[in-house]
């Protein structure tokens, strides 16, 4: 899949990942397959995030046919630690 196909969003704690693999054409010629292992048309995942992200700061980098894609946690998302006073 090429990556001007895929598109990446973060919406209300969701990551949304879609493309679209347009079917090959050859040169005019209809195509006989016997074994089609790579599956053509439209895709689409959804994954439900466990915390808080900072959605400005998320990227998404394909390389070599690997989508990976960062998203850091907001800061209110992150570990605290809080001081213990004597008193």
């Amino acid at each position: 899949m090429a990556p001007e196909h895929l598109e990446v969003s973060v919406e209300e704690g969701v990551l949304k990942v879609t493309g679209e693999r347009p079917e090959s054409q050859g040169d005019d010629k209809p195509i006989r397959w016997r074994l089609k292992e790579r599956m053509t048309g439209r895709l689409e995942h959804k994954f439900r995030l466990p915390v808080e992200i900072d959605r400005e700061k998320v990227t998404a980098d394909y390389t070599h046919g690997i989508l990976t894609v960062t998203l850091p946690k907001a800061p209110e998302a992150k570990p605290r630690k809080i001081e213990v006073r004597a008193g």
